[in-house]
């Protein structure tokens, strides 16, 4: 567990190192206001304590986020890009396997859970949105969506109705996590 909470830190170092070594503004970019930095900030609480918001909001927020990273990267250009895509595909990579391990660790988390981890989720986004509003950045992508991504399809039918959906979308994804954890659970008690 030592080793997965450096390398996340190490990661996200990493990519803040060059972030202000490229001249990005900082405002913009490098607080943990998207979902992943957000969960890469508590990883270590995840991983060594048992508070079921935290492993919940990793586990079912955190972790689905790193997977659509993963799926449909927005990397930031650096002049050493090399190394800024590795610290970009190992911490979302790690964030994943942390997340299944919050999940899964003892005491395990139900499928209500993922329900708690939603109205975080929610609460969280309320709270970037205003900072978005307030200081003109683009966090949780809320302003407008990430380049090359299926989210721009949603942006066309304008703000209200993206952000909507992003909302529905990730109901949807809790939703089929809970029934996922659910089955898991049953599968589990019949064998025993």
């Amino acid at each position: 567990m030592f080793f997965l909470c450096i390398l996340v830190y190490l990661a996200m170092g990493t990519q803040i190192y060059l972030v202000i070594e490229a001249g990005y503004p900082l405002l913009n970019t490098a607080l943990p206001l998207h979902i992943c930095g957000m969960a890469g900030i508590l990883t270590a609480p995840v991983l060594y304590t048992n508070l079921k918001p935290l492993r919940a909001f990793y586990g079912f927020i955190g972790m689905p986020g790193a997977l659509m990273a993963l799926i449909f990267p927005a990397v930031m250009q650096s002049e050493q890009q090399g190394l800024m895509n590795a610290a970009f595909y190992t911490l979302h990579g790690l964030i994943v396997v942390c997340g299944v391990i919050a999940i899964f660790k003892k005491p395990r988390l139900s499928p209500r859970d993922a329900f708690l981890s939603y109205g975080l989720g929610v609460a969280f986004a309320f709270f970037v949105f205003g900072f978005n509003c307030f200081f003109h950045t683009n966090y949780l992508f809320l302003a407008f969506p990430p380049f090359g991504t299926p989210l721009e399809w949603l942006f066309k039918r304008g703000q209200a109705a993206y952000i909507l959906s992003l909302l529905l979308l990730a109901f949807a994804v809790v939703c089929i996590e809970a029934l996922g954890l659910s089955f898991i659970s049953k599968s589990c008690i019949m064998k025993s």
